[in-house]
C-alpha cells in the first residue's frame, strides 16, 4: 500500500486554493466583454422609451424602460456577457410584439453607461437592484414581473428568482452552472474539483430544483457557445411548473430570428398562461424533445 506524504497533500490542496483565488480574478477579467458604445434607444412599436437609472451598491445603473400603455406586466431582461443594453432591443421588440407587457433593459456595472466594473457577485446584485427598481419606482407588483435571462443573464435571472418572487421565468441559451460550462469550454478545467471554483458558482440547476415561478426554457440546438445539453439538463433538473422548447435552427445569439415563429409563439403562449391560471396548473408540460 502506497503512503502519500502529508506534505504532498498540503501542497496539492494549497495549489487548488491558490488557483481558486486566481480563478476568481480570471472570471472577472475574461468573463465580461462590455461595450460602452450606446446610442439613442431604438424606437419600438407599441411603447415609449424612458432612459432611467437606479443605484446598485452605490453605483449608477442605466436602464431603458419601454412603457406600453395599459400593460399587463413587465419583462425584465438580463443580457449576456457581451455588448450592452442596446443589444437587447431586438428582444424587447419581440416581447412587445408577443405580449402585452412593458420591457425593462438594464446594463450591469461597467457596461454601457453604467458606473463601476463588472464582477460575478456584482451582476447578481445589479439584477436584484433592477427588480427592486421595477417594484419600488415603476410600481409593478413582484408577481407582475417576468424575469428573462439571456446566456450569462440566465444566472442573474435565476438569482433574482431565488431572492424575489417574480410571476414567471424565461431562460434563453442558459447554462447549468459556471463550473460546468467552464469545464465544457476549457478542457484543462475538467480535472479541477468543484471546491476549487470560486463562489458564486452561478448554479442555475440548484435554483431550479427548488420552488420557483412558472418556467420557460428556450435553447438552440446548434448553440456552439452554451451547448444544447445544458438546456436539456436544466429542464430535467427543474421542478414543476416548466416548459422546454428546443429551437431547431438556432445557435446562441439568433434564437428569436432563426426560429422566429416558434420563439414568438412559445413566449406569447407562456405569458398568456401566466395571466389565465395559477402557477400550479398553468403549464401543460410536454415530453422533453431530444
Amino acid at each position: 500500500m502506497w503512503a502519500i506524504p502529508l506534505g504532498l497533500i498540503l501542497c496539492v490542496v494549497s495549489n487548488f486554493l491558490i488557483s481558486a483565488i486566481n480563478f476568481s480574478s480570471i472570471y472577472d477579467k475574461y468573463l465580461f466583454y462590455p461595450s460602452h458604445n450606446v446610442g439613442a434607444p431604438a424606437e419600438l412599436k407599441g411603447a415609449d422609451c424612458q432612459v432611467r437609472s437606479f443605484k446598485s451598491e452605490g453605483q449608477e445603473i442605466v436602464c431603458w424602460y419601454y412603457k406600453r400603455a395599459n400593460d399587463d406586466g413587465l419583462v425584465l431582461i438580463s443580457h449576456g456577457n457581451g455588448g450592452n443594453l442596446s443589444h437587447g432591443s431586438r428582444l424587447a421588440a419581440h416581447m412587445l410584439k408577443d405580449t402585452n407587457c412593458s420591457v425593462l433593459l438594464y446594463d450591469y456595472a461597467g457596461y454601457g453607461k453604467s458606473e463601476g466594473k463588472p464582477s460575478v457577485k456584482g451582476i447578481l446584485q445589479d439584477g436584484l437592484a433592477a427588480f427592486d427598481f421595477a417594484v419600488d419606482s415603476l410600481g409593478y407588483n413582484a408577481n407582475q414581473i417576468i424575469v428573462y435571462g439571456e446566456s450569462l443573464g440566465c444566472a442573474v435571472t435565476c438569482h433574482i428568482a431565488s431572492e424575489r418572487k417574480p410571476g414567471g421565468i424565461i431562460l434563453q441559451s442558459g447554462f447549468r452552472s459556471l463550473p460546468t460550462i467552464a469545464r465544457d469550454t476549457f478542457a484543462p478545467l475538467k480535472v479541477m474539483p468543484g471546491f476549487a471554483f470560486p463562489e458564486p458558482k452561478l448554479d442555475n440547476e440548484k435554483v431550479l430544483r427548488g420552488v420557483h415561478a412558472p418556467l420557460l426554457i428556450l435553447h438552440g440546438k446548434h448553440d456552439r457557445i452554451v451547448p444544447f445539453h445544458h438546456g436539456e439538463e436544466l429542464y430535467r433538473t427543474a421542478s414543476q411548473p416548466k416548459i422546454f422548447v428546443p429551437l431547431e435552427h438556432s445557435g446562441h445569439n439568433d434564437t428569436c430570428t432563426a426560429d422566429g415563429d416558434l420563439y414568438d409563439k412559445a413566449v406569447s403562449d407562456f405569458v398568456k398562461s401566466l395571466g389565465k391560471q395559477s402557477a400550479s396548473a398553468s403549464l401543460d408540460t410536454p415530453p422533453l424533445s431530444n
